[in-house]
């Protein structure tokens, strides 16, 4: 899928020697520079969705932390960096990004390139807030990656936990062969027969082929209850339209990246409405879809003009955390009176991490007049609380979800609670 827009975000070019020098030095500010937020996620090819949302996410809470004075009186913006969701492209499109876009923070990447960029980052000594779920980040080794979401190790046992909660005893794996999908397999083939169940057919999908009916054949043959998958919106359509054509449909318990509209749409318009709601769940990280800090993130998503339908990524766990890691980014700076990665960089668990003499704020504007008043915050955005653990990492809960009706929304069904997550993992 490919972008609908070029201006989906502002790109330093000109100015790109100007920014390399601010984020090199890190100097106290007042200078009016312009300071970037490299956002490396796929916003080309199959799995370009996840780039809008960080983009929406990263813009929304930009332009609110621009309106009320910047960091250090300096503005920001959001630079795409694509991955193309190829460690391949990745690697490169991130040397290059590195040596001319002069980032003083990042948010990303995305699992397809963890493993190979993460590293880069590290070097470069650049704070980096991701929401990859490579399980090889649960003990990370490097101290400017941070991550906010938890991993699809603990994802994929929240879908076996979920599974096993809706009494579903056999299933089908059908997930993407791309790395970020894959990673979900390794838990649920081994969290699901603990729990008393037992996989009976596994595909791996290769993404975007014209047919799928030698993997459907085999999946309808094994007749299981349930479906776990995570593919791209056409890969998903196909599939699910030739397994329903071998008069075949079961219920699908899919990954939070299913959530979104493309998916809706390309599984409707293939499946129909009425089989989309009967058939389909997700599991995904448990977040506010209310409250004060919901409401601001929402009202700031919905000022945002340069991406396609930017309410729609709402309720995603994914928009909220690049909204969050936005402000994050930014507080640390005006909390360490520095954008230098070094100086900045262990303020980030400063002003997320719980502690009895930090004043709870919600915002930028409130985090920054809190600081400017000397007083310690602790930050609780659109995600609710972030707690990083020694390895960088903030865990939390899940719940299921389905399709609320004729639009791409999603209703809560179910929760999944940290204790059910530890004895289905233990």
């Amino acid at each position: 899928m490919k972008l609908p827009t070029l201006a989906i975000v502002t790109v330093l070019l000109a100015s790109a020697a100007g920014c390399t020098s601010a984020a090199a030095h890190g100097s106290p500010g007042g200078n009016g520079r312009t300071l970037t937020i490299g956002m490396i996620n796929p916003f080309s090819g199959p799995d370009a969705e996840f780039g809008q949302e960080m983009a929406a996410g990263c813009i929304a809470a930009v332009q609110v932390i621009n309106a009320h004075g910047g960091v250090l009186g300096n503005k920001l913006q959001c630079a795409v960096v694509d991955s193309k969701g190829d460690p391949a492209d990745a690697v490169p499109a991130v040397a290059q990004a590195l040596a001319t876009k002069g980032m003083a923070g990042v948010m990303g990447p995305g699992t397809d390139a963890a493993t190979a960029t993460v590293p880069m980052l590290n070097q470069a000594k650049i704070p980096t807030i991701g929401a990859n779920g490579d399980v090889s980040f649960d003990r990370s080794r490097y101290p400017y990656y941070w991550r906010i979401l938890p991993s699809d190790d603990a994802n994929g046992v929240a879908m076996a936990v979920a599974a096993h909660n809706l009494g579903y005893t056999r299933a089908a794996l059908v997930f993407s062969s791309s790395p970020q999908s894959q990673t979900f397999v390794p838990a649920i083939l081994r969290a699901f027969p603990k729990l008393g169940g037992r996989i009976v057919a596994n595909e791996s999908i290769t993404p975007d082929q014209v047919s799928y009916q030698t993997e459907m054949a085999k999946v309808a043959a094994a007749d299981p209850q349930v479906i776990f998958t995570e593919t791209d919106p056409q890969t998903g359509a196909t599939m699910f339209s030739e397994l329903k054509s071998l008069g075949k449909m079961f219920p699908i318990l899919a990954t939070g990246a299913t959530t979104v509209p493309p998916w809706y749409q390309a599984v409707r318009h293939a499946i129909g409405l009425p089989d989309l709601l009967k058939f389909y769940h997700a599991v995904n990280e448990q977040t506010p879809t209310s409250g004060y800090s919901w409401q601001q993130f929402d009202h700031a998503l919905l000022a945002v003009r340069s991406v396609p339908d930017p309410g729609s990524h709402a309720i995603s766990p994914f928009c909220e955390s690049y909204y969050d890691s936005a402000n994050i980014l930014a507080l640390a700076m005006i909390a360490a009176k520095s954008y230098s990665g070094p100086k900045y960089n262990q303020f980030l668990r400063t002003i997320t991490e719980p502690a009895p003499a930090a004043t709870v704020v919600h915002t930028f504007p409130q985090g920054v007049a809190a600081l400017r008043a000397g007083k310690r915050i602790r930050y609780i955005g659109a995600l609710g609380p972030i707690d990083f653990n020694k390895w960088h990492n903030s865990s939390g809960s899940f719940q299921v979800v389905r399709f609320a009706g004729n639009r791409a929304t999603t209703t809560p069904i179910t929760l999944i609670s940290a204790e059910q997550l530890q004895a289905a993992s233990s």
